[in-house]
């Protein structure tokens, strides 16, 4: 009999640390959230995007200065590759972004726990599943568990609706993103370079039409806010997520994401003292137990 090495296989090796990559991922953009609404108290929402992409796009410049590479579109065209990139980054960062300047983090981060349905929504319509009966009453479910954690939410009002109603829309953006780029041949450096070089330019827009203004962080802590949305969420997760969802596919992957508003309701309670009411948890209870309805579905 042959000796085995002991060593883990290849693929075996790689799928840990396509999960790893992910759980990164998860925790990093959990934390966003938090450091957005922290920054959202002195700044527009054209400089917290500012402060997202422009520090982000510096980064990319230079690794593909130093690496001496250009960025491969993997097959594709680039009008498509840029659309893309953009309802992905620009999409679903634009949109949440608004939702933290005007609704507490809590609440948008239990609203961001949809994401991953958005993802079989969006598979069901490519074809790759179907709408049956676990996954329509999953809905349903989760659409309760939402507007239950809505209207127990600390100073319910217009405001805090219009927040979870654009986090919400910018998780099917990121669906949009997840789901149809996860057969794109393009390496993780190339498709996290084309999302945030793609959404530069609109934000350098949005900043140059912008009538607050700011000036560059003057503390320690609004930095170090600004590198947990620029390098951590937009860079490393963002690289973390385009690997592991190549490798694991988007339907493998989505699940990882339930860690995002984990981190978001818990850094929210320990750093902005933005704690659940208990009508939140149990609207939030509410939604994973329809997204757990919806992972019975079969293709």
């Amino acid at each position: 009999m042959p000796k085995s090495s002991g060593k883990p296989s290849e693929p075996l090796r790689a799928n840990g640390l396509a999960r790893s990559s992910l759980v990164a991922a998860g925790l990093l953009w959990g934390a966003a959230p938090v450091a957005t609404r922290f920054l959202s108290h002195n700044d527009s929402a054209a400089v917290l995007l500012g402060y997202r992409f422009v520090p982000s796009a510096a980064i990319i410049g230079l690794y593909l200065l130093l690496t001496r590479r250009g960025i491969g579109f993997g097959g594709w065209t680039w009008p498509r590759a840029v659309a893309l990139s953009v309802i992905g980054g620009l999409g679903y960062n634009g949109l949440v972004t608004l939702a933290l300047v005007v609704s507490p983090a809590t609440i948008v981060g239990i609203a961001l726990t949809t994401e991953p349905l958005w993802i079989l929504i969006f598979e069901a319509l490519r074809g790759e599943r179907v709408f049956s009966p676990s996954l329509i009453g999953g809905i349903l479910l989760a659409g309760s568990g939402t507007v239950l954690a809505t209207g127990g939410s600390p100073g319910s009002g217009p405001r805090v609706v219009l927040g979870v109603v654009l986090a919400i829309a910018g998780t099917a953006c990121w669906a949009v993103y997840a789901v149809y780029t996860s057969r794109w041949s393009a390496s993780t450096s190339d498709k996290t370079s084309l999302l945030v070089l793609s959404c530069l330019p609109p934000v350098l827009l949005g900043l140059l039409f912008d009538n607050r203004g700011s000036s560059l962080p003057r503390s320690g802590s609004v930095w170090l806010a600004v590198a947990a949305i620029s390098l951590g969420s937009t860079v490393l997760a963002m690289a973390g997520w385009n690997f592991g969802a190549h490798r694991l596919g988007a339907k493998l992957a989505a699940p990882f994401l339930y860690l995002q508003p984990a981190a978001t309701i818990f850094l929210s309670a320990i750093l902005l003292h933005e704690r659940p009411s208990p009508l939140e948890l149990i609207g939030l209870a509410v939604i994973l137990a329809g997204l757990a309805i919806t992972q019975y579905q079969r293709a």
